[in-house]
């Protein structure tokens, strides 16, 4: 038996409750395993290695540091793009693959959730700088995330700045940019940023009631709402992926 719930209300009959709980705390472990993961086992280890390189750094290619296809001034301009936009796609082949897994927990997640987004467009665009910052994806990969959490009932205002913080505002890059840079270049390179977040509220459209979000909650034991909650997950994964592969 299970009970299909919209909106953000999310009033519950007691028999549900403990389900709601369970697929709460399943959808939430499921999204932080799958950041710690990403964090622990490449992301900011990555970013610490290319902070301790410093000046002596070596990209591989005019947008990649990973090149799987060679691209010399030689090639045909078809060729050399070619080639460029494959080796694009290598370097940013982990960010993409975290940000579809990732962003399909955050989808699972968010229509569990009692409250997902604040009156005030200040508050929602303090909630997505605070959620960017720690994300470290870069411009490319943030694109799935800021899409579920869209669709799965955020303000646009937390959308727009954390796709702003995550590529920009990451302690790690800040640090590597006040390392490598002079003291103004640096702190422009911090203020963009943080002007482009002031801006945020400005830039979006007033907030509105969060648009209706259908999650559906089992209420038969502990099995029945575990396998609704990564059938849910996956049903995501599968429906952001298409996404962004016919962008």
């Amino acid at each position: 038996m299970s009970s299909t719930v919209a909106g953000t209300s999310l009033a519950f009959p007691a028999s549900t409750r403990s389900s709601l709980r369970l697929q709460t705390a399943i959808a939430l472990l499921l999204a932080l395993g799958i950041a710690s993961y990403f964090w622990v086992g490449s992301r900011y280890p990555s970013l610490l290695k290319k902070l301790h390189t410093g000046t002596s750094i070596k990209t591989s290619g005019a947008l990649s540091f990973d090149a799987k296809l060679p691209v010399t001034p030689q090639m045909p301009v078809a060729t050399r793009i070619g080639h460029t936009t494959v080796n694009w796609m290598w370097t940013n082949r982990i960010g993409m693959t975290f940000s579809l897994f990732f962003g399909a927990a955050i989808l699972t997640l968010l229509p569990l959730l009692p409250r997902r987004r604040f009156q005030s467009a200040a508050a929602n665009t303090a909630l997505g700088a605070i959620t960017g910052i720690p994300l470290g994806v870069c411009a490319n990969c943030v694109a799935p995330i800021g899409q579920s959490l869209y669709q799965g009932g955020a303000s646009s205002s937390t959308v727009l700045a954390t796709m702003i913080s995550s590529p920009m505002l990451n302690v790690v890059v800040l640090t590597m940019v006040f390392t490598l840079f002079p003291p103004g270049i640096a702190a422009l390179r911090l203020a963009i940023p943080l002007v482009l977040l002031a801006l945020v509220p400005w830039l979006t459209r007033p907030a509105r009631p969060a648009t209706e979000v259908n999650c559906e909650i089992a209420q038969t034991g502990w099995l029945v709402p575990t396998g609704a909650t990564f059938k849910q997950y996956f049903k995501n994964l599968a429906q952001l992926a298409l996404t962004q592969f016919r962008s």
